[in-house]
């Protein structure tokens, strides 16, 4: 329990960081998770070469990358 832990367990971050590894993980993606996909969004720009490439999400499919049909033609063969 972390030393400066709320008194409602309502108001979540109770269990200190280094408790355990992967609920550590965890809890950086859920702090860090926006920033992760802008920076891979940008990388993946970066590699293909697709200036317009756009990271999206919707409920059915989760992540996935965003192309217009232009840039189609364009992708990578990796």
């Amino acid at each position: 329990i972390r030393d400066d832990a709320p008194a409602s367990l309502r108001e979540g971050n109770l269990i200190r960081e280094g408790f355990n590894e992967d609920l550590d993980r965890l809890l950086v993606l859920l702090r860090d998770g926006r920033q992760m996909i802008l920076e891979l969004e940008a990388r993946e720009r970066e590699r293909s070469g697709l200036a317009r490439l756009k990271v999206g999400y919707n409920r059915v499919f989760g992540y996935y990358f965003e192309l217009s049909r232009s840039q189609a033609a364009e992708i990578p063969d990796y």
